[in-house]
């Protein structure tokens, strides 16, 4: 059980029809209520940059650091992660995406530092207003410093969506 508060302060801009971005930095502290687990205080911060280059394609530069749960190991992870994806629609009702990412997780106390490398490539079909259809395939392969915790997985996925 822990309480986690976070404070940041940024900008947001939007320098042109076609660029925006919005960049925040500041502090975030994860207090546990064991007192034997350690606690958390350090930077916080998360960057966002938009490119337009047309009104149907999105490119989208993403940056965190930020603590999230651990999968068994440590008190905390502390994780940093940079995104760059692309949302391109070919057609009104088609559209695709491409992602890729690079993370690094601290596994605090312990010490296990994993490097992780992701990679997504999807698209979606609009069929009326109610429903759509998708499909991707994303990638992940995790370095680790315990090769325990190693892999490389594929998934495959088929989505349908329906709104009323």
């Amino acid at each position: 059980d822990s309480e986690i508060h976070t404070w940041m302060l940024g900008v947001t801009w939007d320098a042109t029809a076609r660029t925006s971005g919005r960049i925040s930095y500041g502090n975030q502290d994860r207090k546990f209520a064991d007192p034997t687990r350690e606690d958390y205080s350090g930077p916080a911060w998360m960057a966002s940059i938009n490119w337009r280059p047309r009104t149907y394609s999105l490119f989208t530069l993403t940056g965190t650091r930020r603590t999230q749960e651990p999968d068994g190991n440590g008190d905390y992870v502390l994780r940093q992660d940079v995104v760059l994806s692309w949302l391109h629609d070919w057609a009104p009702r088609f559209g695709t995406t491409v992602d890729v990412g690079y993370g690094q997780d601290d596994y605090r106390p312990d010490g296990r530092e994993d490097d992780l490398f992701y990679w997504g490539i999807g698209a979606r079909y609009t069929f009326n207003q109610h429903f759509r259809f998708g499909a991707s395939i994303n990638g992940y392969d995790r370095d680790s410093v315990d090769p325990e915790f190693d892999y490389t997985r594929t998934v495959y996925l088929l989505t349908l969506e329906a709104s009323f």
